[in-house]
């Protein structure tokens, strides 16, 4: 366990700063409004327990944010989520994300919070399925991660997809060697895009947030989950957000 993760363990007391939290309110209603956005089939999220719901990753990201805020706001409940290990490289960020619920992800983080019976908000294709190009929009490239996989098992934490299609349509993502080259030697994300004519303004494409029924992991006996069990689990997953976000890519057209 790291110390950044051990430190993260006994200063953990589950409250967010909710002040901070509300003054994101009027973005989140302003975009809400921008693209129409709604959540089909929200009651699936549970209103208490562990889980994990997994969303597919789009360059605007802030979809995400809005499926938070309409679980928070409509379900009252609080999801917590993890991002990229960048922003905790100093206390000010570090504690700034933390106040607003969101932790760096790793698997000892996520883990405590499930422990404690929260949701989790989680975008497995990270940085790489954000910074794909528009030649790739609607594929989820989560062949590589396996970890969530592993957390839900070895937590029997239940697994609720949320596919967004229309995300991928809010900014067209070039094909670029530097972008390629910058996330493959320095993780750094540095995408060419446009959003309303040659501008990076995002378009004003309906999204809406498809859930998708609890995928329940497999039990098992022991300290840790065997890696074909994992690797069946995921499997079994990955497969099912490939065709959720396919079949409703159709219905998404009909808006």
């Amino acid at each position: 366990m790291s110390k950044t993760t051990e430190d993260f363990s006994k200063a953990y007391k589950g409250q967010p700063d909710w002040e901070l939290i509300k003054k994101f309110v009027p973005f989140a209603e302003f975009m809400r409004y921008y693209h129409s956005y709604r959540v089909d089939g929200i009651s699936k999220i549970p209103e208490k327990g562990r889980a994990m719901v997994l969303v597919n990753h789009s360059l605007a990201t802030y979809d995400i944010l809005l499926l938070g805020y309409s679980i928070l706001y409509k379900m009252g409940r609080l999801p917590y989520g993890l991002a990229d290990s960048n922003f905790y490289k100093n206390d000010f960020t570090a504690k700034l994300m933390h106040k607003m619920a969101l932790h760096e992800a790793n698997h000892e983080n996520a883990e405590i919070l499930l422990k404690k019976d929260n949701l989790l908000l989680i975008a497995p294709g990270g940085t790489k399925e954000a910074i794909r190009s528009s030649k790739e929009k609607f594929k989820i490239i989560w062949e590589e991660r396996k970890g969530f996989a592993k957390l839900a098992i070895k937590t029997q934490s239940p697994i609720i997809l949320a596919a967004c299609p229309g995300a991928d349509n809010v900014y067209n993502v070039e094909e670029s060697k530097l972008t390629d080259l910058a996330y493959k030697f320095f993780k750094l994300p540095i995408p060419l895009v446009k959003g309303i004519g040659n501008t990076i303004l995002p378009r004003p494409v309906k999204l809406v947030h498809y859930v998708h029924e609890p995928i329940i992991p497999p039990f098992f006996e022991g300290e840790h989950p065997p890696e074909e069990m994992i690797d069946a689990f995921h499997q079994q997953v990955v497969a099912e957000m490939q065709d959720w976000m396919q079949n409703h890519l159709k219905l998404y057209d009909k808006f």
